[in-house]
């Protein structure tokens, strides 16, 4: 049988997480409901951490804005900006284990190796609705 994405992700983590351990329970609800989406996992002594490389199409469209965080209303760049720096708040604050999830297969990686992954889906993204942004004004 098969191992899935989040058992490997949990038996490489879990012995990092002291506290905060239901953080694995929310972890597997999304990648249950994203399969085969690309992710970084942080794994931490309080707790674990997951961003999710959603498709440029799941944010909302140009212009649109939807509610976020407390009601706050936020566009795409300022959902994809929170996320980069979600990350980066997590990544530079005591991380015990970094994987990345390509898609495919789980790989441990470093704290640099993850911002330049994160990095260039971050610029491919900007680059892709700034390039829609422009077509819609011509």
């Amino acid at each position: 049988m098969k191992t899935t994405i989040y058992t490997q992700l949990f038996n490489a983590s879990e012995k990092h997480v002291k506290s905060f351990r239901t953080d694995f329970d929310i972890d597997k609800k999304i990648i249950a409901k994203n399969p085969q989406q690309k992710f970084i996992h942080i794994a931490r002594e309080h707790g674990t951490s997951l961003i999710n490389f959603f498709k440029g199409e799941e944010y909302p469209g140009p212009g649109e804005k939807v509610k976020y965080l407390f009601s706050v209303m936020a566009n795409r760049k300022q959902l994809l900006n929170s996320n980069r720096k979600t990350l980066e708040y997590y990544l530079y604050n005591n991380p015990l284990k970094i994987h990345y999830f390509n898609g495919e297969t789980l790989k441990a990686v470093s704290k640099d190796k993850a911002l330049q992954i994160y990095g260039k889906y971050y610029r491919l993204l900007l680059n892709k609705w700034e390039e829609e942004e422009n077509n819609f004004k011509n």
